[in-house]
């Protein structure tokens, strides 16, 4: 149920990362589209590996949904680039500020909500 996750949405809209974090591991039910939520909201926070992870666990879990599909990929893109950026100028380089994606409140991608960069 998306419903569930209306209060998640609203504070990653507003920028509240950490509180959207605090509501998801408040869940129970970690469904793939809680996977899904919980990588973008660590992903925000600077969590790389956490949010890789649960962006992987999304993708095992719903393999057909290209959202995220795309995260993962996002996310992956995101690593290697981090990696190669550090070793070319020798200091790192900060992902969050990269992540700008299209959240939906359904399976099929009604209203879009897009994460401040």
């Amino acid at each position: 149920n998306d419903d569930e996750f209306a209060p998640v949405l609203r504070y990653i809209q507003a920028g509240h990362f950490q509180e959207a974090l605090n509501v998801l591991n408040g869940m129970q039910n970690r469904s793939a589209r809680w996977y899904y939520y919980s990588a973008v909201v660590n992903a925000r926070l600077g969590n790389q590996i956490q949010a890789l992870q649960h962006a992987e666990k999304a993708v095992l879990m719903e393999p057909g949904n290209m959202q995220y599909r795309q995260l993962y990929s996002m996310l992956q893109n995101a690593g290697s680039a981090y990696g190669q950026q550090s070793r070319k100028y020798g200091r790192p380089l900060g992902m969050p500020g990269q992540l700008c994606l299209c959240l939906c409140m359904s399976h099929g991608c009604g209203p879009c909500y897009v994460i401040p960069c």
